[in-house]
């Protein structure tokens, strides 16, 4: 009777078990978030961009790479690199719809903007005119971000202004900024900022994040532009933003993963956060990444999204989607 009691819990136990087994095989990704690939970059990713369907990053070095996605695989190349160190926050790439792929070095880079040309393999200096100070000072070009097909704007550190780049005619103007070091609102050269480091476009407004800790809106009024601040003085460092199709801004803050900004309140709410998020690709098989979700830079096109943290870039394909799957089997654990 005893063996007859063991072969019964035996049985049980083998069914169970395959029970388990089968329902891991029949969704791999329960209970982690599926996204489309994780590359490493070898270096520290200060800033992305993309072109079609691939993604560039600018690292620390400064260097820059080309992650070329096709489906589920992925491969990292080197695109363009130089031969210095001295790289700092605000340091951006961008494209012209050529291909061309206009960067900047950063708060303590050059008070100039670099266009680099891949079928040539040949870089362009483009002069940003400026008075230097007899003591010195940082003068770089931070935050270049393509406003449209004729256009770029970036924010000029050294004066404290935001300018507007005709790159097909080579010609760079104010657009605005007092050239004060504060936060306050108004048109034009009535506005005033303390130093923005990144920048997104949503059709013709701008959404920036000034002095680390506060987000602007920016919005074309009559010939000019209107600032108006939405959030100021965040608790927290404000890494980066970015806005999808309807309009939602998310935002990347240090230590608290991805948040999302509530218009009505004018508040910060909680997205995708948590020390480690476990993450799950194709390619990974039977394992997946456990990692530190404290997140650098972010990016949306479309339904995807893509994050930078320290060296590490990912893409979440249908990331509402896949979002939205992995909280809910949180929820439930």
């Amino acid at each position: 009777m005893k063996k007859l009691g063991l072969l019964f819990l035996l049985i049980g136990t083998f069914f169970s078990c395959q029970k388990k087994e089968d329902s891991y095989l029949e969704d791999p990704y329960k209970g982690k978030l599926k996204v489309t690939y994780i590359e490493e970059a070898k270096g520290w990713v200060k800033n992305i961009a993309l072109h079609n369907e691939d993604l560039y990053f600018i690292r620390q070095d400064p260097f820059i790479g080309k992650i070329v996605s096709k489906g589920n695989t992925s491969s990292v190349t080197v695109t363009k690199s130089e031969n210095f160190n001295i790289n700092d926050d605000g340091s951006s790439v961008a494209f012209s719809d050529s291909g061309d792929i206009y960067y900047t070095k950063g708060r303590l880079g050059p008070h100039k903007i670099f266009k680099y040309t891949p079928s040539t393999q040949q870089t362009t200096e483009i002069e940003v005119n400026y008075t230097p100070s007899y003591f010195g000072g940082r003068e770089g070009i931070l935050a270049l971000t393509r406003y449209n097909s004729n256009e770029f704007m970036f924010f000029d550190f050294y004066s404290k202004t935001i300018k507007r780049y005709f790159h097909n005619l080579g010609t760079i103007v104010d657009v605005m900024g007092s050239g004060r070091d504060e936060i306050s609102d108004g048109t034009g050269i009535n506005a005033s900022f303390r130093g923005i480091f990144q920048m997104a476009v949503f059709g013709k407004d701008i959404y920036v994040i000034d002095g680390k800790n506060s987000i602007r809106k920016i919005e074309p009024e009559g010939t000019s532009f209107k600032v108006t601040t939405l959030l100021k003085n965040y608790p927290e460092t404000i890494n980066d933003l970015a806005i999808d199709d309807d309009g939602v801004i998310y935002v990347v803050a240090h230590n608290q993963g991805i948040l999302k900004f509530n218009p009505t309140t004018n508040k910060l709410e909680d997205y995708l956060s948590g020390k480690y998020i476990e993450l799950k690709t194709p390619k990974s098989g039977l394992g997946y990444n456990d990692v530190d979700f404290d997140v650098d830079v972010i990016s949306i096109k479309g339904k995807d999204m893509y994050l930078a943290f320290s060296t590490t870039l990912i893409k979440i394909a249908n990331f509402k989607e896949e979002i939205a799957k992995y909280l809910l089997e949180r929820e439930r654990k």
